[in-house]
């Protein structure tokens, strides 16, 4: 059986598009292959914070925001986190939203990070459900 030029270049696009997918979601933090369990907490100001932001827990980076949601009947705004599957989570946890600066060429770039922390604190924290 002879392989057509048609067949080759139909083979090509499917593997490419199939890569492009692979390669999108993984650049977005989306998780492919299921290691991860989505967290949701709720905040009334979330100012800076966007989806991709890293979650730290212990100082590892332990997942990344998906989604923030404004919902207008509570008048708080839904952040859902993606977490590896390996990290127990307490009932009594916390996130914290600080801020994070770091020095690229040069410049100083500011932006929102998550910490999840089970000890009692004064800072701006949500409650998860």
């Amino acid at each position: 059986m002879k392989i057509t030029k048609e067949l080759k270049i139909g083979i090509f696009v499917i593997f490419v598009l199939t890569a492009s997918f692979f390669v999108i979601n993984f650049l977005r933090g989306k998780d492919i292959f299921g290691k991860e369990i989505d967290v949701v907490s709720f905040y009334e100001n979330v100012e800076g914070l966007l989806p991709s932001a890293p979650v730290y827990i212990k100082g590892y980076k332990a997942g990344a925001v998906s989604d923030v949601v404004y919902r207008p009947e509570t008048g708080e705004f839904e952040v859902i986190c993606s977490v590896l599957k390996e990290f127990v989570i307490p009932e009594d946890s916390r996130i914290i939203i600080y801020w994070e600066a770091k020095e690229y060429a040069s410049i100083l770039v500011h932006r929102k990070r998550l910490a999840v922390t089970a000890e009692d604190s004064k800072e701006d924290r949500s409650r998860i459900s």
